[in-house]
């Protein structure tokens, strides 16, 4: 009974993250609710989910407030009290953007369920699809603010919505890379000292890959504060707060994966003892990880349009 409780826990585990993913229809909301997530989150996110996006979403209204604020106030005294404050608030508002809805969760989850890693790759993943995540948004607001000479967010929204439906077409493609691979691994296992329980190896070029095109779908919330402190004229100030806002984000994205990692390797090592138990275990985490990243592919393709 043990391997099915494991299982069970994992598959917990991921209904609340793709219901996450589910609730976010439209990857560059704000922290708003709107009448779309007030349907979804009753039906796909659980009632014991619903909670914990209201709780991130309320905190993000009032870090908002507080980040126009200090923006405001750093007009007069740009290198004075407010910019500790607004790279404080900016990582503060990074922790709770990313405890809400979002695929980056769901697809460093299901990577982390479909390959083998160390909690250094969960925190590596973790970070580094964050930091591409808010990077995207910055180039696409300094180039609308400097080169194209465009103002708002409306003309980000529809921008980052053509990218994620790149990022979407790229993720399904890294999916089925990763279900080939999966199955091509277990026909290639036929004694047990090819591949036992203590051997944990990590791919990271498709590690590098998967949080490259999960991130490119650029950060709505990083977008927002960067233009507050573009209109206020204080973007050095500005960039400084999207690499706090960014490490906040890596910091809860990399909890979720160290979750996984340390279930996944449990999950593992209860069959470790027995090649043929093992090795169908082994692969049907693997596919299962791989089936959910396009999945999530195909909610962000749902989203965007």
């Amino acid at each position: 009974m043990k391997p099915l409780r494991i299982a069970g826990l994992l598959f917990l585990l991921w209904q609340g993250l793709a219901g996450h993913a589910l609730a976010q229809t439209n990857p560059f909301a704000g922290g708003e609710v709107t009448k779309a997530q007030k349907i979804i989150p009753g039906r796909v996110v659980n009632t014991w989910f619903r909670p914990i996006v209201l709780f991130s979403q309320r905190h993000q209204k009032v870090f908002r407030k507080k980040l126009a604020a200090f923006a405001r106030q750093m007009k007069e005294k740009p290198y004075g009290r407010s910019l500790w404050l607004f790279l404080c608030f900016s990582f503060l508002y990074g922790i709770f953007h990313a405890i809400g809805p979002g695929h980056g969760k769901s697809i460093v989850a299901a990577y982390f369920l479909n390959r083998p890693g160390h909690l250094g790759h969960g925190f590596l993943m973790g970070n580094l699809l964050t930091f591409i995540h808010v990077l995207s948004a910055v180039a696409i607001i300094l180039c609308l603010w400097f080169v194209l000479k465009v103002s708002g967010l409306t003309t980000f929204h529809a921008l980052g919505g053509r990218i994620a439906t790149l990022s979407a077409g790229l993720l399904t493609g890294v999916g089925v890379y990763l279900l080939w691979k999966s199955i091509s691994e277990y026909w290639a296992w036929k004694q047990e000292d090819e591949f036992n329980g203590n051997t944990q190896r990590t791919d990271l070029k498709s590690l590098f890959l998967t949080s490259l095109v999960t991130g490119l779908v650029p950060c709505p919330g990083a977008a927002l504060i960067l233009s507050y402190a573009i209109i206020n004229n204080v973007l050095v100030q500005g960039l400084l707060a999207m690499v706090a806002v960014a490490a906040g984000m890596g910091m809860t994205t990399s909890g979720i994966a160290f979750l996984v990692i340390v279930s996944r390797h449990t999950a593992v090592k209860v069959f470790s003892g027995q090649f043929r138990q093992f090795k169908l275990g082994y692969t049907m985490l693997s596919c299962i990880g791989a089936v959910l990243i396009m999945g999530v592919a195909v909610v962000m393709l749902v989203g965007s349009l």
